[in-house]
């Protein structure tokens, strides 16, 4: 019914795109960016499915995924299994770098998926903590890179003033970054696990 955006800007771009159909449009400041600052909270102090090694990690990476839902186009097997995979590269490519894994839910069955995924993986670090307000933001805020599907954490994370990288493809929804943003957000959008790369190289630089 109806469609809230984080500002006059946003909300001018979302009334042309033609994928998002609403009643009303409303305008709204990024009132959640709050969370970027409100906690104290370190990543040194959030739970992962192993202890990182801080120490011994060059620079920190985080992904933010979606959840799983077999009968969902960005959610599906096919997707997740996708998504999982431009990790792996990234992790594999980056091998001084720690990587965080955030879903934005974490279901039981998608976490054994994830631990058999990421065992041979040892500087990926999925994020098993839940039960904090905002701890999403805080993660993102203590990491030097944000790899991320289209969410509205990667927007406000960029707003935030983080290196954030959008995920264009997975599986089958082709160009869904390309085709949400204008043109002057082609530079932060990675269509393929090398374009990932080549970005997070260029920001390490």
């Amino acid at each position: 019914d109806s469609y809230v955006y984080a500002g006059d800007l946003w909300r001018s771009y979302g009334e042309e795109n033609k994928s998002i159909i609403c009643r009303k449009a409303l305008s709204y400041s990024s009132w959640r960016n709050i969370f970027f600052h409100s906690s104290s909270l370190k990543i040194e102090d959030m739970i992962f499915h192993t202890k990182p090694l801080f120490n011994n990690w060059k620079k920190r990476i985080v992904f933010l995924g979606y959840f799983f839902d077999p009968d969902g186009p960005m959610t599906n097997a096919a997707a997740t299994d996708q998504f999982f995979k431009y990790v792996v590269d990234v992790a594999e490519r980056y091998p001084d770098c720690s990587i965080f894994l955030r879903m934005k839910m974490l279901e039981v069955s998608l976490y054994q998926v994830m631990l058999q995924r990421f065992a041979n993986t040892p500087n990926v670090h999925i994020s098993t903590q839940y039960g904090i307000d905002g701890l999403s933001y805080i993660l993102c805020r203590e990491s030097d890179v944000v790899i991320a599907v289209q969410t509205s954490l990667a927007e406000e994370a960029l707003a935030y003033g983080k290196n954030v990288i959008l995920i264009d493809n997975l599986y089958s929804i082709n160009g869904m970054c390309s085709h949400i943003y204008p043109p002057c957000f082609d530079f932060l959008i990675a269509r393929s696990s090398k374009d990932m790369i080549d970005l997070v190289g260029k920001i390490f630089l």
